[in-house]
């Protein structure tokens, strides 16, 4: 009896699942407890983290930027400890689970803020594991403006005395019939050595001052006013937000036959805004004596009557842009750029060029020209008219290129060369500048090769006859400054 009613037990299944759960109700309590452990935890190592970030943030602030490392170091631990302030249950030291850095490269401050901590665990206790280990890091980078030399380099060749507006242009046409229609506003000091036909002698820069026309030469002025205007803003700017001023210092030269020093670089910007907004402007179009020859005496403002008493037969080859960009990579003389610091304070200035100029060569080269259009000068000398000549005696591609090695940026303001053409077959325009333009024999090359082959990449601005100057060599100061700011 007693074998067959422990048989009947052992088959018995009626109790099985109040024991099996009875077995498994104890690790399955252990691994929910576990589970709470971990959300509460994840939840902590969550709070740190935003903790980390904001005290690495709390040492690239605009305001923190203009203190030192330690001090930044300090925000960042104040930062820390106060936003962690009131956990229970975490055991942190400050002094040895807490690790800030702060590292310099030139204008760009980095913090990294680390953190290890332990939190408590409720039931992970009962197994040993009193606590659970949490860690992280964050990092964030502020950089400040920087000091900027900006050398402003104005076209001041004869192309640039056409009209600012298409119906100027058209108003100058109308009014010299007697040359055929000529928008050009030519400012010579013998006009009736050219026989213009206009009244009383006077040539057609007189005439388009008499029409009440304002040229590219004027826009172009009042550019140079706006941009220093602007700089001048900007400083008032960043004093607002990052609680000190950096200093843009400007340079003016102009360039025709060669370069002219127009205004030292300065820091009293107020001052170069005012010269700027004189009346007659300083950015004055350069004078000939007649056609083909140039006035050997430089003056700016152009002076009236003008006083020229010596002259040179040039050909009217006076547009060297390669000249020009020499002057300002060559060490020792009164134009030249030096090479460029990070603009931190400490650091020497970064350095822009700004080119303002509507990108066509004419100058004289010794030899034959391979690129561009030629009229022999005769001597082994050739008179030549290309977009940034790549085989003048100097090549401009080359120096841009030179200038850039060493750190300088070159933003490029390209007024757009206006295919002035009288609508004869054969004229000036058609035979020596025509090939270079859309639909030429050589296709778009002005525009392109100062973008591709000068400016710097991201900072070239390309402005037509009607728009505005003024507001494209603001825009593109701008492009310059961010840029500045952006790459060191």
């Amino acid at each position: 009896m007693r074998f067959n009613a422990l048989g009947r037990l052992a088959r018995d299944r009626r109790g099985n699942v109040a024991m099996i759960f009875g077995l498994a109700a104890i690790p399955l309590l252990f691994a929910i407890g576990m589970g709470v452990d971990y959300a509460n935890n994840a939840r902590r190592w969550s709070q740190m983290n935003a903790a980390a970030d904001a005290a690495a943030l709390a040492a690239v602030t605009p305001q923190m930027m203009t203190q030192s490392n330690s001090a930044a170091q300090t925000a960042a631990t104040d930062m820390f400890n106060a936003q962690i302030a009131g956990f229970t249950g975490l055991t942190f030291n400050p002094t040895t689970n807490l690790t800030v850095t702060i590292a310099n490269s030139g204008l760009t401050r980095t913090a990294t803020v680390s953190y290890s901590a332990q939190v408590a665990n409720v039931f992970g206790g009962i197994l040993g594991a009193n606590t659970m280990s949490i860690s992280g890091s964050s990092q964030a980078s502020g950089s400040t403006p920087p000091n900027v030399d900006f050398y402003l380099l104005l076209d001041t060749s004869p192309s640039m005395a056409i009209p600012g507006t298409q119906a100027g242009i058209n108003t100058m046409i109308a009014n010299t019939s007697s040359q055929g229609g000529c928008a050009f506003a030519c400012h010579e000091y013998n006009p009736a050595g050219d026989s213009l036909g206009n009244p009383g002698g006077e040539d057609n820069y007189a005439l388009a001052r008499a029409l009440g026309l304002t040229l590219r030469i004027d826009e172009v002025g009042q550019a140079a006013a706006a941009m220093v205007s602007s700089a001048i803003s900007t400083m008032s700017q960043n004093t607002s937000s990052y609680g000190w001023t950096p200093t843009y210092r400007i340079a003016i030269d102009s360039f025709d036959t060669g370069i002219h020093s127009l205004f030292s670089l300065t820091s009293n910007l107020s001052s170069l805004q005012s010269s700027l907004s004189a009346s007659p402007s300083p950015i004055q179009v350069y004078e000939v004596y007649d056609n083909n020859n140039i006035c050997t005496t430089f003056k700016t403002p152009a002076t009236n009557p003008p006083t020229c008493t010596a002259w040179s037969n040039n050909s009217d080859t006076d547009t060297n842009i390669d000249t020009t960009l020499s002057a300002l990579n060559t060490s020792g003389n009164g134009n030249y750029i030096p090479n460029p610091g990070t603009g931190a304070t400490g650091s020497t200035p970064a350095e822009v060029l700004m080119i303002v100029t509507d990108g066509v060569e004419d100058e004289t080269v010794t030899g034959n020209v391979t690129a561009g259009s030629q009229l022999s000068l005769g001597s082994g000398k050739s008179r030549q008219q290309a977009p940034m000549a790549a085989n003048a005696n100097v090549p401009s591609t080359a120096t841009c290129t030179s200038i850039k090695n060493r750190g300088i940026k070159i933003a490029v303001l390209y007024t757009t060369y206006y295919p002035l053409d009288s609508g004869s077959v054969g004229s000036w325009y058609d035979s020596y500048i025509y090939q270079f333009q859309p639909g030429g024999a050589s296709g778009d090359q002005i525009g392109p090769d100062l973008q591709n082959n000068c400016a710097s990449p991201g900072l070239f601005y390309q402005v037509s006859v009607g728009e505005d100057i003024s507001a494209a060599l603001v825009t593109l100061f701008q492009m310059a400054l961010q840029s500045s700011h952006l790459t060191q």
